[in-house]
């Protein structure tokens, strides 16, 4: 998570491409319900924050750029995560508080499915190694 100083308000996420984000769908229990939606930025890039976006619990996106900074209208503060290797992005903070920060985790696969028993093997957004073979994943943070 990054700290945020002075009003949340004033903080924003900009991806560094346009894009059309889609937001994974959970219950409220955190499984996932297959409800999956558009997720609208301003320009297709940016995303204003709010304590309250954060009211359901986290946001998970997929079919996003693979860089996002943190940005105040109000200073020089930037903070850029790059994940080019990552397939998902959360995005969080405690729900219903006014928390002073924000998770930004870039994620490899989801949870499993509410009362549904998934062959580990098969499921499809989990990474799979054959024997012997090595995995390799990056992911950066620069503070500007």
């Amino acid at each position: 998570g990054f700290l945020l100083n002075g009003n949340f308000e004033d903080y924003y996420l900009e991806f560094n491409e346009k894009c059309q984000p889609i937001r994974v769908g959970f219950n409220e229990k955190c499984f996932l319900n297959n409800k999956d939606e558009e997720f609208p930025l301003i320009d297709s890039k940016i995303l204003k924050l709010s304590h309250n976006m954060f009211d359901d619990d986290a946001i998970i996106l997929y079919n996003t750029s693979k860089v996002i900074s943190i940005k105040n209208t109000k200073t020089n503060y930037t903070l850029t995560v790059s994940f080019k290797d990552m397939k998902y992005l959360g995005l969080w903070h405690m729900p219903k508080t006014d928390a002073p920060y924000i998770c930004i985790e870039p994620w490899s696969s989801l949870p499993s499915r509410e009362g549904i028993i998934e062959v580990f093997e098969k499921q499809t957004n989990l990474l799979v190694l054959e024997k012997n073979k090595q995995y390799t994943n990056t992911w950066s943070i620069k503070i500007g």
